[in-house]
């Protein structure tokens, strides 16, 4: 449960509470001190370190998709290509916001991204994948590492069919 914490110190023993409610091994570690005022009014104002970025972008994360990967293609009566897609992963945690409207050239066409999903780090997901959020159906176009630490991922989409 590692969590911001703002405490003051009134009687010197705040580093092992502190420790102990933010779940870290040593308070030593993790706590930034300013002391401040004197006589009866001292104390210290401390705060965890480093902040946890992650809990807080996975509070973000309002939605749950299902990746699917490509499993086979073929050409058609028509002699258009058919892929099928196979299920990957389900019931990951997702953020779908409105695209930037980037241009990609895929197959010597023009696509259009008309959709941004932020997915955490670990998820596995490709530019040929396919994603589904309730009842809609995106290509994924774009995967970018976008805090360059496997933070999070943010995947450029375009919505293929509702």
């Amino acid at each position: 449960m590692a969590a911001s914490l703002l405490a003051i110190q009134t009687n010197g023993q705040f580093a092992e509470t502190v420790a102990a409610v933010c779940d870290y091994p040593a308070a030593s570690d993790v706590l930034l001190g300013v002391s401040y005022g004197s006589g009866a009014y001292t104390g210290s104002l401390v705060a965890s370190y480093p902040p946890p970025s992650s809990e807080l972008f996975t509070g973000l994360l309002n939605k749950s998709c299902t990746i699917q990967r490509p499993s086979s293609s073929g050409v058609g009566a028509g002699g258009r290509d058919i892929t099928t897609f196979a299920e990957l992963s389900t019931g990951n945690a997702c953020r779908l916001n409105p695209g930037t409207g980037q241009e990609y050239i895929i197959d010597r066409q023009t696509v259009v991204a008309e959709f941004v999903l932020f997915l955490n780090g670990d998820v596995d997901i490709t530019e040929k994948d396919q994603v589904i959020i309730g009842s809609k159906t995106y290509e994924v176009l774009l995967v970018k590492d976008a805090a360059g630490h496997s933070h999070h991922l943010e995947c450029d989409l375009k919505l293929v069919r509702t």
